[in-house]
């Protein structure tokens, strides 16, 4: 949390016990709280920060979701080699008879 997070925060606590206490309508609570947490949204849009972002904790890399493959893919990329494998062993069949 920020100083400036942190000020506000303390602000927020002390509308809020003045609120419970009686010396503040409700009215003037809740335009004195958003004015409050627009400050602190001016200050996020000022960054380029519209969203929360955790730090990523030292020594761990970051997870990547594995994208299974799909049945389809999975089955074209085995033609695949086994055209390959084919073609391979034809050639070789071919090279033997010529040298013969």
């Amino acid at each position: 949390m920020t100083e400036r997070e942190r000020r506000v925060n303390l602000q927020l606590s002390a509308l809020d016990d003045a609120h419970r206490v009686g010396r503040v309508s409700r009215d003037e609570y809740r335009l004195r709280r958003r004015r409050l947490l627009a400050t602190l949204s001016d200050t996020t849009r000022a960054t380029g920060r519209d969203t929360v972002r955790r730090p990523a904790s030292a020594g761990q890399a970051p997870e990547r979701a594995a994208r299974p493959v799909s049945r389809w893919r999975q089955r074209m990329l085995s033609l695949g080699v086994l055209g390959v494998v084919c073609a391979g062993l034809a050639l070789f069949y071919w090279l033997m008879l010529r040298t013969a």
